[in-house]
């Protein structure tokens, strides 16, 4: 697993060579070729009159069949800020980025992007929509905006930074990538909303650990504090949480009940254990906060008692027109 939390030039691995206990990750993967397509209609992101650098990108109907470059996508792994993307034009080294920051309302154009450079608005983190299965939201590295379709995905409109609130379901924030599969979903902090303290395994990653709430200082950089979310191959929109630095994921202990602990375990995937897969919520009340429900039932992952540090982290139900706060997380990345 790739990733980059001490200040290495790039994203690392763990290896199971004695010899060699890590290495540099190959930091520049490229997709397949894309097409960008609004979820509402049959129109498609793109560069408008080429991917010259400064272009704007506004919306097009892309005839496939006519093959235009500026109508394509590659998908560059970025090899300073972990989980997230470069998307870059079919025919010359020129991006999408979002001009003069990823403030809202500013333009999406295409630009030379040197990546020594590592500017937040050249870079997108692809966030999986829990409202229109295979559809993705294109964040801005640095801040909670979106590349939208500005006024709704009709030909020739533009593309424009936007808050996105998710719950809103806004067709034309949303995206369906032609040849795009997410395999990891970046390592983060599951952070309190209402106090400082982070869900963390308590002593450590290891299977059978019981998941409580821990100050985490994010600069002691412990491994117990960080997690990963992995989609599932057999649940359609829900992902594990794995411990950054073994093979463990966060599992209801005995169930998904209210009630019982969260613990660390196994969960060996093709079982297609309900326990240990998790939904992944938008809030209604607190924007850019989350829910993590589990996968077969309306109970979900809260800190028993308040966010407190030492509390336990158990299922409940959490009826959201309470607006709990120990019920909803903040998902801070590392790249944050």
């Amino acid at each position: 697993m790739c990733r980059n939390p001490n200040g290495h030039h790039t994203i690392w691995c763990l290896t199971k060579d004695p010899n060699k206990r890590w290495e540099d990750c190959n930091t520049f993967e490229i997709s397949e070729l894309n097409y960008i397509k609004a979820s509402d209609r049959k129109v498609f992101a793109h560069a408008a009159g080429g991917t010259n650098p400064g272009n704007r990108l506004t919306m097009h109907q892309c005839w496939q069949s006519h093959n235009f470059p500026n109508c394509q996508w590659y998908l560059e792994e970025s090899g300073t800020r972990y989980g997230f993307y470069y998307i870059k034009g079919k025919d010359k080294a020129s991006y999408m980025h979002a001009a003069g920051g990823t403030q809202e309302h500013n333009p999406s154009t295409m630009h030379e992007c040197w990546k020594g450079s590592d500017f937040p608005n050249c870079q997108w983190h692809l966030e999986p929509s829990t409202s229109r299965g295979g559809h993705w939201y294109i964040r801005g590295s640095d801040r909670f905006t979106f590349n939208h379709a500005s006024g709704g995905t009709y030909e020739n409109h533009a593309l424009t930074m936007h808050a996105c609130w998710k719950n809103n379901d806004y067709p034309n924030c949303q995206w369906h990538f032609s040849n795009f599969i997410l395999k990891m979903y970046l390592v983060g902090y599951f952070d309190a909303i209402d106090r400082d303290g982070s869900v963390h395994a308590s002593g450590g990653t290891t299977h059978g650990a019981w998941l409580t709430m821990h100050a985490c200082h994010k600069g002691s950089n412990y491994p117990n504090c960080m997690w990963s979310m992995e989609q599932s191959d057999t649940r359609q929109g829900m992902y594990y949480l794995r411990g950054s630095d073994r093979e463990t994921f966060a599992h209801g202990h005995g169930g998904t009940q209210p009630g019982n602990h969260l613990s660390m375990h196994y969960c060996w995937k093709q079982n297609n254990y309900g326990n240990c897969m998790w939904k992944i919520e938008g809030s209604n009340t607190r924007h850019g906060k989350y829910y993590f429900k589990g996968s077969d039932r309306a109970s979900y992952l809260h800190a028993s008692g308040g966010t407190q540090n030492g509390a336990w982290i158990t299922m409940h139900q959490c009826w959201k027109g309470n607006n709990y706060p120990n019920c909803q997380w903040t998902v801070t990345t590392l790249s944050s």
